[in-house]
Parts: C-alpha cells; sequence; structure tokens
C-alpha cells in the first residue's frame, strides 16, 4: 500500500487533494524486520451487491497518514500494511458515498480494525449511492435570501461530529451532495465574522441542537428543505485597558455556549474597543476576551466575563466552569458586556504608601501598593532622598539619618515576573529641619471612628475625624485572600491583597465626617458571596503629612440606607 501524510486530513465529503506516494499494494518499508499483516475484502454496491471496482481503501492512522488500495475487478483488493490500529475508509466515484468500516458515516464513529504481525483480515464494505440536501435558506423577517449562511450536516448518533458543512451562496442556495445512508440533524447559523444577526436553528425548525428532528437517508434520496430564519440576539460592549481605561481594539470575543466545546458567534474589537456578537438564539453563553493582534497578544493576558483570569492550563472546553454565564435572548440586544483587560507586565494600580514619622532615629515603612499582571510578582523596595537613591537603603523599612534633615524621602517599589520590570513610587514624607521643629500637635491625626462598616448601593461608609490639623489622603479597605497557582505541575498556596473599596477624602481639623468609597468589582464578588453579606476587611486610611490610622473593620450590606 501506498503510505502519505497531509498537513489537514481531508473533509469527508470534499476529498481534499494530497501529495500520495504511489507503491504497490504489497509494498512495505524494507526496513521494517517484521512480518506484515495482510488486509484483502471487497467492496460492492449495497442495492445490487456487485463489486465495485476504482474505490479507494484507506487505513488510517495517527492524525493524517494513511496506506492504500485501490479495487480491481470485482471490487476485491488484497495487501500487506505494517501491524497497528487503523480507520478504514472506502472513497468511490460518484453516484456513491464515502463510508467507513464498520457502515459508519465520519471516522469519529469507524469501528478500529487492529492489525498484528502476520495475521490476515479481511475488511469488506457495502456502499451505497448518495442522498442530497438542498434548498433556499431566507429571513422570516422580510423573505430575503440570505447568503453567509453555515449549514451543518451532523451524524446523529455522535453529537457535535461534522459530517458536512457548507454556505449559502448570493441567492440563499446550498447543497450538500453524496450524504451516505445514515441518521442526520441539520443545522443553519450565520458564519463567523458576519454582520448577519439570525438565530441558529435546526431542522425541522428547532432552536437547539437536542431538539432537533432526525434525518433518516437510505440511498439515492435528493431532500429539498428550506428554512426561515428569525432575528438573533446579540451581545455588546466595550474592552479598555484595566489600568489607561484607554479602548483596545484587535482583541477576539468569542461567545461559547454553556456546556459546550464549541463557539457560537465570534467578533473582533474595532479601534473604539468596541464590539458586537450576533447570531445569538436563545441561550446561556460565557464570553471570552484573547488578545488576536501581535501587539496586544504582547500587552494583555486572555479572560472571560465579568474580569476573571483564565489559567494557562485550562483546557477551551472547562471555560464555562470559570466565566459568569451571559443570558440572552433571540431578537434582544444584551448590552454592557464589557471588559477591562489585565496587563501581561506588572501594572501599579494603587501606589506604594510610605508611613512613620520623618524624624531623625524613627523607622519609616513602605508598602508594595496594588498591582496587576501575570504571577508570579516579585517586589524590590529602594528608598529615596529627593528623588534619588540612597546608597545601601533597601527594604520595606528605613531609619531616618541625619544627611536626610530638610528633605524628602520616599520608597520606590520594583515589581518583577517572567514579562518585565516597573517601577511606582509612594508618596513623600518631609524631614523637617531642626530650626523650625514641628510642635507635635500640629500633625494631623486621622481617627477611624468605628469598626463596623454599612455598605449601601455599591457604596462603602466610613465614619472619620480629624484632629490637630487638617487631614488629606487615602483609605482603602482590603482583604487578604489565599490563591493557588499552578507552576511548572507543581500547586501553591499564595497570600495576595485584594482591595474591596478606595476613596479619598479631605477633612478640616477638629471635624468629623462619613466617607463614602465606591467598591471595586472584587468588592462587590467578596461581598456577595459571604456568609449573610458580612465580609472581615482591614481599614488603611493615608494622612498627608501624619500618620497613617488602620483597623480592623467588618463590612455588611445595610437593610436600609440612611444618613445621620
Amino acid at each position: 500500500m501506498a503510505a502519505r501524510t497531509c498537513g489537514r486530513r481531508a473533509g469527508r465529503l470534499a476529498l481534499a487533494a494530497c501529495l500520495v506516494l504511489i507503491g504497490s499494494l504489497a509494498s512495505v518499508d524494507a526496513a521494517s524486520a517484521s512480518e506484515p499483516a495482510v488486509a484483502e475484502g471487497t467492496v460492492a454496491s449495497a442495492s445490487s451487491h456487485v463489486g465495485i471496482s476504482g474505490v479507494e481503501v484507506r487505513f488510517i492512522y495517527g492524525s493524517s497518514g494513511y496506506y492504500k488500495s485501490t479495487t480491481g475487478a470485482g471490487g476485491k483488493y488484497a495487501g500487506a500494511l505494517p501491524a497497528g490500529e487503523y480507520v478504514v475508509e472506502f472513497v468511490p466515484k460518484a453516484p456513491y458515498a464515502i463510508q467507513y468500516y464498520e457502515d459508519a458515516q465520519s471516522e469519529a464513529s469507524a469501528t478500529r480494525v487492529i492489525f498484528r504481525e502476520g495475521e490476515h483480515k479481511a475488511i469488506s464494505a457495502e456502499l451505497a449511492q448518495g442522498n442530497s440536501i438542498a434548498g433556499t435558506v431566507t429571513s422570516a423577517a422580510n423573505g430575503n435570501e440570505l447568503q453567509g449562511i453555515e449549514v451543518t450536516l451532523y451524524e446523529a448518533k455522535a453529537p457535535n461530529t461534522v459530517v458536512a458543512t457548507t454556505t449559502t451562496n448570493e441567492h440563499g442556495g446550498y447543497e450538500i451532495a453524496t450524504i451516505p445512508r445514515g441518521e442526520y440533524l441539520l443545522g443553519f447559523k450565520a458564519s463567523f465574522l458576519t454582520s448577519l444577526n439570525v438565530a441558529p436553528q435546526f431542522y425541522e425548525d428547532r432552536p437547539r441542537f437536542d431538539e432537533a428532528t432526525t434525518l433518516h437517508l437510505t440511498e439515492g434520496q435528493h431532500l429539498g428543505i428550506s428554512p426561515k430564519l428569525s432575528p438573533g440576539g446579540t451581545i455588546s460592549g466595550v474592552v479598555t485597558d484595566a489600568v489607561t481605561h484607554a479602548p483596545v481594539g484587535g482583541v477576539s470575543v468569542v461567545a461559547f455556549a454553556v456546556g459546550s466545546k464549541l463557539p457560537t458567534a465570534v467578533a473582533l474589537t474595532g479601534a473604539s474597543g468596541e464590539y458586537t456578537l450576533p447570531g445569538l438564539g436563545d441561550e446561556e453563553v460565557i464570553v471570552y476576551f484573547a488578545p488576536e493582534t501581535k501587539e496586544t497578544a504582547a500587552l494583555y493576558q486572555p479572560q472571560l466575563y465579568d474580569d476573571r483570569e483564565v489559567p494557562s492550563d485550562i483546557a477551551e472546553g472547562e471555560l464555562f466552569l470559570l466565566g459568569s454565564h451571559v443570558a440572552v435572548t433571540a431578537g434582544v440586544a444584551t448590552t454592557g458586556i464589557d471588559a477591562a483587560l489585565v496587563r501581561r507586565e506588572p501594572a501599579n494600580t494603587l501606589a506604594p504608601l510610605a508611613s512613620g514619622t520623618p524624624a531623625v532615629g524613627q523607622t519609616l515603612s513602605c508598602t508594595d501598593g496594588s498591582w496587576t499582571g501575570i504571577p508570579t510578582l516579585a517586589f524590590a523596595q529602594r528608598w529615596l532622598r529627593d528623588s534619588a537613591p540612597i546608597p545601601g537603603a533597601t527594604g520595606s523599612t528605613y531609619a531616618v539619618q541625619a544627611a536626610d534633615v530638610g528633605h524628602g524621602l520616599a520608597c520606590e517599589v520594583t515589581a518583577t515576573n517572567e514579562v518585565g520590570s516597573v517601577n511606582a513610587v509612594s508618596n513623600t514624607l518631609d524631614v523637617p529641619a531642626p530650626s523650625t521643629p514641628p510642635a507635635p500637635a500640629s500633625a494631623p491625626v486621622l481617627v477611624l471612628s468605628a469598626a463596623a462598616i454599612s455598605v449601601s448601593k455599591g457604596e462603602a461608609r466610613v465614619p472619620i475625624a480629624c484632629e490637630h490639623a487638617n487631614c488629606a489622603g487615602t483609605i482603602e479597605l482590603t482583604e487578604q485572600r489565599t490563591v493557588k497557582l499552578r507552576t511548572g505541575g507543581r500547586t501553591r498556596s499564595k497570600r495576595e491583597t485584594v482591595v474591596l473599596a478606595k476613596g479619598s477624602y479631605a477633612l478640616a481639623a477638629a471635624h468629623s465626617a462619613t466617607i463614602l468609597l465606591r467598591l471595586t468589582a472584587a468588592g462587590k464578588g467578596a461581598l456577595a458571596r459571604a456568609t449573610h453579606h458580612r465580609l472581615s476587611a482591614e481599614a488603611l486610611a493615608t494622612v498627608a503629612g501624619g500618620t497613617a490610622a488602620k483597623r480592623r473593620v467588618t463590612l455588611s450590606i445595610a437593610v436600609t440606607s440612611r444618613h445621620h
């Protein structure tokens, strides 16, 4: 038999031409020392039982290679081949249809045949004349003929196994020919990356695959099926940069039906970051955002709606286990399915914070701030005097020296991952000159005056009081969370800080107020999942020129909203 390898297997009903090394039926690799197996058989007509000559019998191995033979007079063939496991395909000329052993419609449902060294095995088949399905696809809304509708024939006994596919022409017409006998399902939907907005439909006027009417084809049947497709549902949104909030073009947006490995709609964001997924039916989908261009793929990592990261080791068919489900209704536009893409390289979302008393002999501390970027991030700190590095001053703490008097101190944090390194600088703490020592009472002091924080309409209400001097700064509510990371085949745990809410404030001395902090998406989700919607967090309030305030608090959703 002759062997060949194609980059891709030819379609079941559309035989792609491949380069074939022609050899005699009995030729097997001369270098092989093992005794070959022998395959023989007869290929005949299913109706007349008369042998058919000129049928190519292919013994397929692996993903793309096969040995072949051709039937002669009386439909007989015979020859040797190496021991192994094969799928046997019979490829005749018209009017007969392609068939797999044993009377199977596709390679996926074919019976595998195992040949051992020196084994003789009879592999025969009876081929039926092909069937055909043709028709015209039109719009149920206006009767217009629809071009660009994908018509797909599925094997009924092997769900999601495509037997043949074609696309309607400019007159809405289509035809699928030389279909083997068997049971099939027929589906119609708009081709990907088209502007057609029609709902998917299966024969006979069914919205879902599992409700489709089965077509029973015998031999030489010619069916006319002309569906009318109703308007579909759409999903739209805007894709932006999570840090700069600038629109991001060139991002592939894919909708997967929940529980399915197959995409139902595909779109590409434009320069404005906007996209629309058309042609959806009554279904629940997850929406997957994948940077498509060379530039965006290098900058951003894929993610799911709603801003959920995609683990690098997850299979495509398992995406629905992580993504938020989006309910779609045929004929209805679903808007606001946006995405804020996280950069692959580190990106600072909340600046580092330098705190402590800026006086000689006192120790200052520096937090890393908040960052995004692909795991795992490593942090390094160094201290600056008037924006210049202080020799030897590295680490998260620094003891104020005499040389710092009259200068400003800050810390610089460098975040590093496999993509690169990014720096962020904290606030500046001024070390006053000795000639003008500040009165202790003149330093602003901020007091977080409650341990219970009420949340209403997506805002956390934090009561504060300012003492001694005017207070200004930021307030942040955070939660420590343990996440599991899988790297190098091993799973390990890491503690990370999640920002639940944040905001800024300015308050005159000797005054108090309730500051409204807007909950982040992570904060809303964490509070919604928490038992009784109560969540333990840490409140950290910075004070320019003063001492930061920190305390443990409890967040809870308010039953009623009242202003005191």
